[in-house]
């Protein structure tokens, strides 16, 4: 079918329906603001333990609304 399906547990369902997201790769655009930033450092206030900072901007938007559905399906 040229699909790649893709497993995932965080579609919203309502009773028995549940939408499903269908797109062309092609449809869609990921945009990255800022590369990933990170750091690790000593907490004092926390007993000299490790913390672990990392931060990322990115975003994504459709550009061809006719490539990008949403289906709902039934679940018995």
């Amino acid at each position: 079918m040229g699909f790649k399906f893709v497993m995932s547990n965080r579609l919203s369902k309502t009773g028995n329906l549940r939408k499903t997201l269908v797109y062309a790769q092609d449809g869609m655009l990921l945009a990255l603001g800022q590369d990933i930033v990170s750091r690790i450092d000593e907490r004092s206030d926390k007993g000299y333990a490790t913390q672990v900072y990392c931060s990322q901007s990115i975003g994504s938007t459709r550009l061809e609304e006719s490539k990008c559905v949403s289906i709902e399906t039934y679940e018995a």
